[in-house]
């Protein structure tokens, strides 16, 4: 037997239960060994800021350009961007100066990341807000006390950012 039709109508008219958050902070605690594995992880947690910084932390700055070979994307240098920019506090009103040695491995990790294949020609696709993050980076990077003449080597490597 069919149920009444009131009953139809009632059943259709209840909303689905919004579908509980899934916790993903598991993954940010994976080291990937190949772009394939780092690839899985950043699409499920590429939007949350925090947990994507955890993730990348995670890199060793050395085995950026073995681990992302020629599948760097401009997606994947903005999210560093933005990443970096978060880790070292920018953005936040009123942003405090970063410690020098946060600031240092920000630079590590820039001056690795721009030694993968084609980085330069991918710097090309950011757009002018990225390109603002990355100008705001190397300027809290300079001013925090980094040596002059750490600056001085990684500037011709990331003058497509700036």
């Amino acid at each position: 037997p069919e149920p009444p039709a009131a009953e139809v109508r009632e059943a259709a008219g209840k909303e689905a239960l919004p579908a509980a958050p899934v916790d993903l902070s598991f993954l940010a605690q994976s080291t990937p060994n190949t772009f394939y594995e780092f690839e899985q992880v950043w699409r499920e947690i590429r939007h949350d800021v925090p947990l994507l910084t955890q993730f990348l932390a995670r890199l060793s700055p050395p085995g950026l350009k073995a681990l992302f070979k020629n599948n760097l994307s401009h997606t994947i240098i903005a999210d560093f961007l933005r990443c970096l920019a978060h880790g070292l506090g920018l953005g936040s009103s009123p942003s405090p100066p970063p410690n020098q040695a946060a600031a240092l491995e920000a630079l590590r990790v820039l001056y690795n990341l721009a030694a993968v294949p084609r980085f330069e020609a991918l710097a090309l696709f950011l757009s002018a807000e990225e390109r603002a993050v990355a100008r705001e980076l190397w300027l809290a990077i300079a001013g925090s006390g980094v040596p002059a003449e750490k600056l001085d080597k990684a500037r011709p490597r990331l003058e497509c950012l700036l």
